[in-house]
């Protein structure tokens, strides 16, 4: 059968990512989805998909890896997955489904959180996702999540040079879609469920690294005398995200235990003392290493019990 969905992985070996394949393996449509797997070890194939491709390329950088498995892509319909993120069944049904509608461009689902075991856990994952609570009813979205979201493929291909720094931490994805004028679509019925880190340091440098990395991509174009201005502004971070945040908080059943809120706010706290060094163009080769060893690795610094 043809493909109708690429599923876009890039890790390091194949243990890393063997969970989320495993996963996707229980799609009801799993015979219309091709895994491409962007690796720089080669990778055994898995049967159960229309296809399952290994596309070569390093993964010191995975916003370059992801770029080169959508090139790799052969659906016309690309889903950029994570090593701890993790769909439902219905997921690629669903999505499928939505993209018969021609207004839309891409389509976001739920988020859920895979390892609801403490305030460390629910914190990160609702700075990173809490706008994208299941009980928000469908409609169109004007902000999209870079990962955990599928874009017609045609769309990121022709982003062209630009689709690497697109698809890192940063603006330059949504300001495309913005520009070009392409509508998102929220689907809640399709969901996926995300790990997120739950031991202390790592939840420090996966907040902390994560805001650096972002003010740096960000403004890597800018002149000095902006990015002073912003790293001077960084501290305002947590009263700018929060109320992005508000509506998905605010409708979520599941919120957390008792402070979490308040470790939410450490976190995006964390986030802006990242985006002062980022603007300053501070350690920006060494957050990279660190943020790239918390996203393959994120199952590791995460009960084990989320992936089951």
């Amino acid at each position: 059968m043809t493909p109708q969905l690429s599923i876009v992985l890039a890790t390091d070996t194949a243990e890393t990512i063997r969970p989320v394949i495993d996963r996707l393996l229980c799609q009801t449509l799993s015979h219309a989805i091709e895994i491409v797997i962007v690796s720089p070890s080669p990778f055994p194939d898995v049967p159960g998909f229309a296809a399952f491709r290994y596309a070569p390329h390093p993964v010191d950088d995975l916003a370059s890896a992801r770029a080169a498995g959508v090139r790799a892509a052969s659906a016309p319909l690309v889903f950029i997955g994570e090593t701890h993120s993790f769909p439902h069944p219905d997921f690629a049904a669903l999505t499928i489904a939505a993209f018969a509608d021609p207004q839309w461009s891409v389509v976001v689902p739920a988020l859920r959180n895979a390892n609801p075991s403490g305030i460390l856990s629910w914190s990160g994952f609702l700075c990173d996702y809490g706008a994208w609570a299941e009980e928000l009813p469908t409609g169109p979205l004007s902000q999209v999540p870079v990962y955990n979201a599928t874009f017609r493929s045609q769309l990121l291909l022709n982003l062209g040079d630009r689709l690497p720094t697109a698809l890192d931490q940063g603006d330059e994805l949504v300001t495309a879609l913005r520009m070009s004028g392409k509508q998102a679509l929220f689907l809640p019925a399709s969901r996926v469920d995300h790990v997120n880190t739950t031991q202390f340091w790592p939840w420090i440098r996966n907040r902390f690294l994560g805001g650096l990395l972002i003010a740096s991509n960000r403004s890597r174009l800018w002149p000095w005398h902006r990015r002073l201005v912003y790293a001077a502004g960084a501290f305002l971070v947590p009263a700018v995200l929060y109320p992005r945040l508000r509506s998905g908080l605010i409708a979520r059943t599941e919120r957390g235990p008792a402070g979490t809120l308040a470790a939410l706010f450490v976190s995006l706290g964390l986030r802006g003392a990242g985006e002062t060094l980022g603007y300053a163009g501070l350690f920006t080769r060494i957050a990279r290493s660190g943020m790239l060893d918390i996203e393959l690795h994120k199952l590791k610094y995460a009960q084990s019990e989320a992936t089951h």
